[in-house]
């Protein structure tokens, strides 16, 4: 949440943001699908 004060109409501005708008969860499934190749792959090392 953001929160904002304007002081030239002393009033509270308050602005509600989702992950989605901040971009995070394309990032997340990013990350996760790299590495669930590498985690694949050190699996058939062994």
């Amino acid at each position: 949440m953001f929160h904002k004060d304007n002081p030239e109409y002393n009033r509270r501005q308050l602005g509600f943001y989702t992950l989605d708008e901040l971009h995070i969860i394309p990032q997340y499934y990013w990350i996760m699908g790299e590495l669930s190749v590498t985690i694949k792959k050190d699996k058939h090392r062994f």
